[in-house]
């Protein structure tokens, strides 16, 4: 296996974490303390965070990278499909129109 290989590998895991936790943050609610664990929301973050770094260590390898225009332009793009999407969903009745429903508890 080489280091890139591994990487790839390291970054099918991240994405698996990201998944589970988000997944529990939906199931158990963002501010969660079941057994005086870190909450939900802080799991969250840490699995994105180690995200993250496994795709900046990819893109140190020349692996996924991009320029800084490209890679704006990506951010954009998908930001923009993401919110039609919201937007079909709150048409269908799907996801709530009022903003800030989701709720951050401590």
């Amino acid at each position: 296996m080489t280091r890139i290989e591994y990487l790839l590998v390291c970054l099918m895991e991240e994405c698996a974490e990201v998944s589970q936790a988000a997944s529990k943050s939906l199931r158990f609610g963002l501010g969660d303390r079941y057994k005086d664990k870190d909450t939900p929301e802080k799991a969250l973050a840490a699995e994105i965070l180690d995200l993250i770094a496994v795709i900046g260590m990819l893109q140190a390898e020349n692996v996924a990278d991009s320029d800084a225009t490209t890679y704006m332009e990506g951010l954009s793009r998908k930001r923009d499909k993401v919110e039609k999407y919201i937007l079909y969903s709150q048409e269908r009745g799907i996801v709530n129109k009022e903003s800030g429903d989701v709720e951050f508890e401590e």
